[in-house]
């Protein structure tokens, strides 16, 4: 099992906070985005999710890339489903990365 960091960007707080209110139910699919990944995060690997250089919530994946129809854009991307185990409440500081999907 691998630990990634996903870093998302300000316009997408509001998803991130839909999500999070649909606790434990609720499912995040985001995208690969453009770089060139050497390890890719697979079925069970745990994810922390950024934004605005805090921590939001951690999650599993549970859905490998996959291509999924993306209707902001109106284009098929490479999607990754991650399912929440736990919100974080409290203000935690973890700067957000370069790339959308990071190693750590």
């Amino acid at each position: 099992m691998r630990t990634w960091q996903l870093s998302m960007g300000r316009e997408d707080i509001d998803y991130i906070n839909k999500v999070c209110d649909h606790f434990p139910t609720g499912l995040l699919n985001y995208e690969k985005g453009r770089a060139n990944m050497k390890l890719l995060p697979k079925i069970g690997d745990e994810v922390y999710v950024t934004c605005r250089a805090k921590l939001r919530c951690i999650g599993v994946v549970v859905r490998d890339f996959h291509v999924a129809f993306n209707p902001n854009l109106k284009v098929n991307q490479l999607t990754l489903t991650v399912m929440l185990t736990e919100v974080v409440k409290e203000d935690v500081h973890l700067k957000g990365r370069r790339r959308n999907w990071t190693l750590l």
